[in-house]
């Protein structure tokens, strides 16, 4: 190592052993790949991806140590002066749990831009077989998305907009599910057709019978009058949610 090296430990190289009678090669550090992934991810980078720009573990333990990384999640952190924003918890989240991990409900519709807020705990889907603690924040759903129900917007895997309504809907419930369905119909953003065809697959989700009550109302007449129309059906059949 050299003495410029030697001032500035954030220049540690690890070693990266082969094959047993192989000789040990050096992974060399990838400053601007680092910064290129953090700001891509609006701050957050997880282990994996620091090490593969040639940090080391006790490079990363030193930086958390001395507050120049702060911990957003299992093996996720939020580098230096960036800002603990919603956008940022959001993408934590998805890549604190995988691959595999799909932004799904309410928190997807707020990634969509169907809502103005995010919500305080995200929900993400992920395959039944995956075994996952409880976080902090975040609402683990045990579920296959298909390839087919999901998208990925601005660097996050994310349900599609048709089942993202149709998921924000039963999860927010009669009003502010017609108010999701509403937005996104009258932006052109989803085809009645398609929800009602989606949501004939669908008959064993929670909160299935709010959305058919939404599909119903949404499909008698204007778009724009569901939200109301949904108010006054909650107030006569005394359904509060």
């Amino acid at each position: 190592m050299t003495h410029s090296a030697a001032l500035r430990p954030e220049l540690e190289i690890p070693w990266i052993r082969g094959r047993p009678g192989t000789v040990r090669t050096r992974v060399s550090l990838d400053e601007k790949r680092l910064h290129r992934t953090v700001r891509d991810q609006d701050g957050a980078i997880r282990l994996d991806q620091a090490l593969a720009c040639g940090y080391s573990h006790t490079t990363v333990r030193r930086k958390v140590a001395a507050g120049e990384w702060t911990r957003l999640a299992h093996r996720v952190y939020l580098v230096g002066s960036h800002r603990r924003t919603p956008t940022v918890l959001v993408r934590a989240a998805l890549l604190s749990l995988g691959g595999d991990a799909v932004l799904v409900g309410p928190a997807a519709a707020w990634w969509h831009g169907l809502t103005d807020r995010c919500p305080d705990v995200v929900d993400v889907a992920v395959p039944p077989r995956r075994q996952h603690r409880t976080r902090p924040g975040i609402r683990i759903v045990r579920r296959v998305v298909p390839r087919a129900a999901s998208d990925t917007k601005r660097g996050v895997r994310v349900t599609t907009l048709p089942h993202t309504v149709l998921d924000t809907a039963a999860a927010l419930g009669l009003v502010e599910g017609a108010r999701v369905m509403d937005t996104a119909l009258q932006r052109g953003a989803v085809a009645l057709p398609i929800l009602e065809r989606l949501h004939e697959g669908r008959a064993r989700r929670r909160g299935n019978p709010v959305v058919t009550r939404l599909l119903t109302l949404a499909a008698g007449g204007a778009v724009s009058e569901a939200e109301r129309r949904a108010h006054r059906c909650m107030t006569a059949d005394g359904i509060t949610g």
